[in-house]
């Protein structure tokens, strides 16, 4: 476990700001204190520990939408999902590079919210 990092809690942020004042408070408040578990050793998936809530058993989990995206330190598309659990609290991230090759590292200076793919 470790704590979270200024670029993902920026992408998380970026996803609140979007969100319905409600939500996004909640998420905000999450995002305190939360620690995170890489749960792929390359990074691409990271499931988070909400101090303080103990996450019911699993049911499922659901994308926020809008969905980020950054660039692969080569240049790749790389979704962001920000997934929350069936009590909406703050889940995963999860980062989905859809071409070949494995994660390499983003660039979070790339962020944006606009498809590199050509998909709004």
């Amino acid at each position: 476990m470790r704590e979270i990092t200024a670029d993902e809690r920026d992408a998380i942020q970026s996803v609140a700001a979007k969100l319905d004042p409600e939500r996004a408070k909640r998420l905000l408040d999450d995002l305190d204190g939360a620690m995170v578990e890489e749960v792929l050793d390359d990074g691409s998936r990271l499931r988070f520990h909400l101090r303080g809530y103990e996450r019911p058993p699993y049911r499922g989990q659901r994308p926020l939408e809008p969905q980020p995206w950054v660039r692969d330190k080569d240049g790749a598309e790389v979704e962001v999902l920000v997934h929350i659990d069936q009590n909406h609290r703050l889940f995963e991230l999860e980062l989905v590079r859809y071409q070949a090759g494995e994660l390499i590292g983003v660039d979070w200076t790339t962020l944006t919210f606009k498809s590199p793919l050509g998909e709004s």
